[in-house]
């Protein structure tokens, strides 16, 4: 399985791949805390993209993503 983050700053856009759904929220969450924009996270397995908000929900209910 594969997460990849991705990620704006004003210059350039990013992404990075995690190999766990948990570790991929931590990422997604810390990048979120640090006020970067357009973060999305995508599970390639699934073919699922999530968006900030949905990260955010994740994150808060401690149930990860489901």
């Amino acid at each position: 399985m594969a997460y990849t983050i991705s990620y704006a700053t004003p210059t350039a856009a990013f992404s990075v791949t995690k190999k766990t759904a948990q570790e991929a929220l931590e990422v997604a969450m810390e990048y979120i805390n640090q006020g970067y924009r357009d973060i999305k996270l995508e599970d390639s397995e699934r073919g699922v993209t999530y968006g900030a908000h949905e990260i955010i929900k994740a994150w808060e209910s401690g149930k990860g993503l489901e």
